[in-house]
């Protein structure tokens, strides 16, 4: 079998019929790929929707738990699957008519460990095919370290890519229990493949619905404060991916994290901006910023580019982030704000 795809299912009762349709809609034999899905404890009417569609097809497969979360349902998806790579589809997006199949053969025929491809967002629901690329004569396949020694990924979730099922088997690649795992996930992965290659091929719509978790306008700062933490555990994963890769079974040169330690300050300079926006708490930032120093992850060492800022005044934004006295002198005066809102 040369793919499994691979579907946790919460509460999906809205959205999941258009993505199993564009699964099945791929131009792959039935014998070729499998579809694994897991309900994670639903309490709408995903499971008999599910049912219903799945019936007596030979190739896809349904799975009830009670509720164990997003890491946990997707590590045992990944302990099912037998498909030569594995494709990882969330319940609200879909798939762009018989892209999958042309992903799947290049793989095949470079016996690639990672192939990536395009993934755009929308809100609507496009049934029919795309205009997308034909050619891949411009397609380089090069090892992960040497892609990333180059170039950034260009996303960091695990929906725009196939992966070999052995590479996570081979160097003990799980999915951690965080709100961002992907991103360290991903990253593993890519160091891990000694050929890969991202095709200029659309495949993948993600979907946003008005309703969307996260874009609620619900208790803003809840929100803001609980993508704030999940940043803080991810950007402590990367750096410990970044600092000690051996201890992931990987030999990387360090010139290839350049992108891992760009994207770590990034999500960190955020992260701490969000701290300020919204924790009450100033011990409990001040304490994470004491952490990041010990990790030697603050000061920042890149300049964090901000969208639609002047220069000038990013660069002072910049600098007095990166000034602990400074720092902790605007965690005081936040968190005196904060708490009286």
């Amino acid at each position: 079998m040369h793919l499994s795809i691979l579907v946790p299912v919460y509460n999906a009762e809205k959205h999941i019929i258009n993505c199993l349709e564009s699964i099945i809609n791929q131009g792959i034999p039935e014998e070729h790929y499998e579809v694994i899905l897991i309900n994670d404890g639903s309490t709408d009417s995903t499971q008999e929707i599910i049912s219903d569609f799945v019936g007596d097809k030979p190739n896809m497969v349904l799975i009830h738990q009670s509720n164990q979360g997003n890491a946990s349902t997707r590590n045992r998806l990944f302990d099912l699957a037998k498909g030569s790579y594995i494709y990882c589809l969330d319940a609200d997006d879909y798939l762009v008519p018989n892209s999958l199949s042309v992903v799947l053969d290049y793989a095949l025929r470079n016996e690639l460990d990672f192939v990536g491809f395009e993934s755009k967002e929308t809100s609507t629901l496009h049934n029919g095919l795309v205009s997308t690329s034909s050619s891949f004569e411009q397609v380089s396949v090069t090892s992960g370290e040497t892609f990333l020694k180059e170039n950034s990924l260009p996303k960091v979730e695990v929906w725009w890519y196939f992966v070999k099922r052995g590479l996570l088997k081979d160097f003990g690649i799980q999915m951690d229990d965080l709100m961002m795992a992907d991103v360290t996930f991903t990253y593993k992965l890519v160091l891990a493949s000694q050929r890969m290659a991202i095709l200029p091929v659309h495949a993948h719509w993600y979907f946003q619905s008005q309703d969307s978790l996260m874009r609620s306008k619900d208790n803003i700062a809840a929100h803001k404060l609980r993508l704030a933490d999940a940043t803080y555990a991810m950007s402590l994963g990367l750096n410990d991916l970044i600092e000690n890769p051996q201890n992931y079974h990987l030999k990387v040169d360090r010139m290839a994290m350049g992108d891992l330690i760009q994207k770590r300050d990034y999500y960190t300079f955020f992260m701490i901006l969000k701290y300020l926006r919204f924790e009450k708490s100033g011990k409990k930032t001040k304490q994470i910023i004491n952490t990041l120093g010990q990790r030697k992850m603050y000061p920042i060492k890149s300049l964090i580019r901000i969208h639609g800022c002047p220069s000038l005044l990013e660069k002072i934004i910049n600098v007095l982030i990166n000034n602990k006295r400074i720092l902790f002198l605007l965690i005081g005066i936040s968190s005196t704000l904060n708490n009286k809102k």
